[in-house]
Order: C-alpha cells, then structure tokens, then sequence
C-alpha cells in the first residue's frame, strides 16, 4: 500500500535517504523539487517552504503554471518510494511541455509498479481539484513513463519540441 502525503518536517532523514540514492544513481530527479539542495536540516526546511509557496502560487514557474502540490509516496514501511507533483492552472506552455502531473520513484524501487500507482494517485487527486482533463508529457527517450501514462489511461495527443530543454516531448490528455 502507497500514500502520499505533503512534504513535512517528520520525513527529513528518510528524505535524506532517497536524495543521496537518487543522487548516486546519477538519473534524474523528478519532480523538480527534488534537485533543490539537501544536505542538512535547514536546507530541509526550504524545501518545504518552497512546496507550500507553491501552492499558493508564490514561485519563479509562472510562464508554465499558477500553483502545484508537492507530495512524497510513502509505502507501509514508512519508507519514501518517490514523489509527485500536481500543477495546475497550466499556461499554454505548461500543456505543451510540463502537464498537470510529474511523478518519480527512487531507483531502488523502480520496476515494481509503483510509478504506476502514484500516477494513478496523482490522477484521482488531479480529479478530486476539479480538473476534468489532465495533460500528462514526458521525453520520448523515456520508455518507461510512455508505459506508465499509457496504463493509466493517457492517451497519446503528439510529440512537440521543448523550447526549455530542445528535446522532443510526448504528450498525453487522461479524462
């Protein structure tokens, strides 16, 4: 069993744990809270603040999206397995190369379902805010979030290229 909770102060050195893992594996980190520098306590505690100023709208994301939610999956062990994000309100921008969701798992914990159930989480509370079409997107090299988004019911829309990053971007609308 999986739940997700908001980024508090209580998970710190668990959180601590998945960056370093995260971090030594040298794949990235998704959602983009997670490359924020974390190595001790106060640095904690800004990520923190960070996830709850962006979810009054208060960050530097403007151009892609108003407001997101930042949450951390958590397994019955009390162990972080990933985290996720929901953005909403998308600029044209946002629906073109970011989506309403961006999910990520630890790699000790890749390839054994998870990335599917927190996207399927993401989605419900994507739908319990009210939004009645969800974009999804991901870089077409990445196989295993084309497999995911498609197993949640996301459905193809196109393939664009990211004037941020240059690379092409898959992108996908669930109902």
């Amino acid at each position: 069993m999986v739940r997700l909770e908001k980024i508090e102060g209580q998970y710190f050195y668990e959180y601590m744990e998945m960056i370093k893992e995260w971090r030594e594996s040298n794949t990235g980190l998704t959602p983009d809270i997670l490359e924020m520098p974390c190595d001790n306590i106060e640095e904690y505690k800004k990520i923190i603040e960070t996830a709850q100023n962006t979810e009054k709208g208060l960050h530097e994301d403007r151009d892609w999206y108003m407001n997101a939610y930042y949450f951390l999956a958590i397994n019955d062990q009390n162990k972080l397995i990933g985290a996720g994000e929901i953005r909403c309100n998308l600029t044209q921008l946002g629906k073109d190369t970011l989506g309403n969701i961006a999910y990520g798992v630890r790699p000790s914990e890749r390839q054994k379902g998870y990335g599917k159930v927190i996207a399927n989480m993401l989605v419900a509370k994507c739908k319990e805010l009210g939004m009645e079409e969800i974009v999804a997107c991901h870089y077409i090299e990445n196989e295993a979030s084309r497999k995911v988004l498609e197993s949640v019911g996301a459905i193809p829309t196109g393939v664009l290229q990211s004037e941020y990053s240059g690379k092409k971007i898959k992108r996908y609308i669930i109902k």
